[in-house]
């Protein structure tokens, strides 16, 4: 059986607060996490039109 590490008590897990790099921060940031995620998209429809069975 799997068990979640906050559910063993791992104070690791518990205290990660994941933040935003330097570079997202900025004046440009929001720019940059559009354009990721067009380029994302446009695989992700890429792939969904060569492997519809996926």
């Amino acid at each position: 059986m799997l068990v979640s590490a906050r559910a063993r008590g791992d104070l690791r897990a518990q205290k990660f607060a994941p933040e935003l790099s330097a570079h997202l921060k900025g004046d440009r940031g929001q720019e940059i996490m559009v354009s990721t995620q067009r380029l994302g998209l446009l695989a992700s429809a890429a792939l969904r039109v060569m492997h519809p069975e996926l």
